[in-house]
């Protein structure tokens, strides 16, 4: 399939015809990412979640850069834009999956399981990677070590869970993806690391990561508040991070 047929679908062709020039040009620069840093096997067509699989692959490849190179002062500013990314990316994603299967696009025991799975991801992120390297209990060599394992476990969830759930495997119409992209754009989440709002909703789902981010390191608008939330009202799943997010919400 060619890369507009490609950006048409997953962005929608009417997107593309009828968006202000410069939002044209966003949406092609990003497009132009994916093509670029995200391998063909991985890609899901859903234009936002593709999109943040790139930015994980560009902050990944550059966090281990960096360690190899021994900048450890940028590696562990690094680390820190990982964690966001992590956060931002497993809530934009779940809040599109929700939406899905309100409108009866997503079983709701696969929606249950994939929430687990970025439940478990993170916690391994804490417990094993981020907390111990800022504690000083891990060498910079063990944190590469279990960086570079971890990368390769996300991009398995990735082949093993996304592309069912939502991407080429799911079977779903082009119209249901465009659709959940235009809510997920409408929901108020930031949608990457460097966006308003990011650092907060690190807060909301996880307190204790977000006190050893380096905020003051991190992209200075990520730590501004969020905006107004527009989420899907379908009940969270016990434990999950809509759930967290939510909960804070009505608290």
């Amino acid at each position: 399939m060619s890369f507009e047929r490609t950006l048409q679908r997953t962005v929608g062709a009417d997107i593309l015809a009828f968006a202000p020039p410069v939002l044209q040009q966003r949406i092609v620069e990003r497009a132009s990412l994916v093509k670029l840093r995200l391998p063909e096997e991985l890609r899901t067509d859903h234009w936002y979640n593709d999109w943040q699989h790139a930015v994980f692959v560009i902050i990944f490849d550059n966090l281990m850069r960096t360690m190899r190179a021994g900048q450890l002062e940028l590696a562990n500013r690094l680390l820190d834009r990982l964690t966001v990314y992590l956060y931002v990316h497993f809530v934009c994603e779940e809040e599109g999956m929700t939406w899905a299967s309100d409108k009866g696009h997503i079983e709701a025991e696969m929606l249950a399981r994939h929430q687990k799975a970025h439940v478990f991801f993170l916690d391994v992120f804490h417990r094993t990677i981020q907390a111990p390297y800022k504690r000083g209990e891990i060498s910079p060599r063990e944190m590469f070590a279990r960086v570079e394992d971890y990368y390769r476990k996300i991009l398995a969830h990735i082949d093993e869970f996304d592309q069912i759930t939502y991407g080429r495997r799911s079977g779903r119409e082009e119209s249901v993806t465009c659709a959940e992209v235009a809510h997920i754009g409408q929901s108020g989440l930031p949608l990457s690391p460097n966006m308003p709002g990011a650092v907060p909703l690190v807060a909301r789902c996880n307190p204790d990561v977000a006190k050893l981010l380096m905020a003051d390191k991190l992209p200075i608008r990520s730590g501004d508040p969020m905006s107004p939330l527009s989420l899907i009202e379908k009940a969270c799943t016990d434990g999950s991070l809509r759930h967290r997010v939510t909960s804070v919400l009505a608290a």
